[in-house]
């Protein structure tokens, strides 16, 4: 049965992005969705340790620079390419802080829908800021390179954004198409439950981003989770499973119990898939399984205050279904 063990709070509900058009003024938008609803969360909130932005002129401080979304602007594929990027802080507990990166290029060639994205528990140096440069890391830390994290359909179709953030900082973002009923993006960074997390694992999270794609996200291409491997810091892909004997896929039903009106769902298991470090890495902690078959923003029960939505191939904390 589906529980929820975190406090959750969904501060971006159904947020179009625009209308359809440029894909990169509407992933500013969605980055403004995500920065806004981390820090102004009423419960897990996050903080803006320093970030680069542009306005009258460029400008890179200790301070939210990322005043609205058209300051987040792209850089080039040159390394020395002015370009936005932000150290976010999550809350300290229970194995906190961890710090997320934003910073806003891709490698080359110029597509202003690809970014890249780490995650860390050591503190980037912050001692000199560059709007050419995000901070230099400090320790180990894991990443989603040249990604593109907003829907590439996004010039085409126009695309709503929900965000739901837990208590300890966990959160998951996800878009899908305005008038559609399925999902075409999603963010997630999760720490997982702490009991089925190693003694020697001290980082315990793991992160997703998945957008580059014009199909409904299912179970079959559920992208790798990334984190750390415990022993030598290097990072590692990670896979979502289900721990059910003899299978590698979750069933295509679940049956909703008639007495709790709620749909069951099967805890995600993260096991490392690298090449000589493969091990169970723990579990998801309030995402579940979520069957194929039912169509993305179902419900998983009904009458609750706080209910999970069906995104792609999981069971999403949420308080609203998205809009579609």
């Amino acid at each position: 049965m589906m529980t929820l063990t975190k406090t959750w709070n969904q501060p971006v509900q159904g947020v179009l992005m625009t209308e359809s058009g440029d894909i990169g003024t509407q992933l500013q938008n969605y980055l403004w969705q995500l920065k806004e609803g981390l820090v102004n969360s009423s419960v897990g909130a996050w903080e803006v340790l320093a970030s680069s932005a542009s306005g009258e002129s460029w400008v890179a401080s200790r301070d939210d620079n990322w005043v609205s979304p058209s300051t987040i602007e792209y850089g080039q594929p040159d390394s020395s390419a002015q370009r936005a990027w932000m150290v976010l802080k999550s809350p300290t507990s229970p194995r906190g802080p961890y710090y997320m990166i934003l910073d806003y290029w891709s490698t080359g060639p110029a597509t202003d829908y690809q970014m890249q994205v780490y995650f860390t528990k050591s503190l980037p140096d912050l001692s000199t800021l560059s709007t050419t440069a995000r901070p230099a890391p400090t320790g180990d830390e894991w990443s989603h390179l040249d990604v593109t994290p907003w829907s590439v359909e996004a010039d085409v179709f126009s695309h709503n954004c929900s965000l739901a953030v837990a208590s300890d900082g966990s959160f998951v973002l996800f878009g899908n198409r305005a008038g559609h009923p399925y999902f075409t993006s999603a963010w997630v960074f999760n720490i997982m439950t702490q009991d089925t997390v190693k003694p020697a694992d001290g980082v315990g999270a793991v992160s997703m981003i998945w957008g580059a794609s014009t199909v409904k996200m299912t179970q079959a291409n559920l992208p790798r989770f990334q984190g750390l491997h415990p022993l030598d810091g290097s990072q590692v892909d990670i896979a979502a499973c289900t721990l059910l004997a003899g299978s590698t896929k979750v069933m295509d039903a679940m049956p909703e119990d008639t007495t709790t009106q709620r749909h069951l769902g099967l805890p995600v298991w993260m096991f490392a898939t690298t090449a000589a470090k493969l091990s169970m890495r723990g579990r998801l902690e309030d995402l579940y399984w979520a069957p194929d078959e039912l169509q993305d923003g179902y419900p998983s029960y009904v009458n609750s205050a706080f209910e999970g939505v069906k995104v792609g191939p999981l069971w999403v904390p949420a308080e609203e279904s998205p809009r579609i």
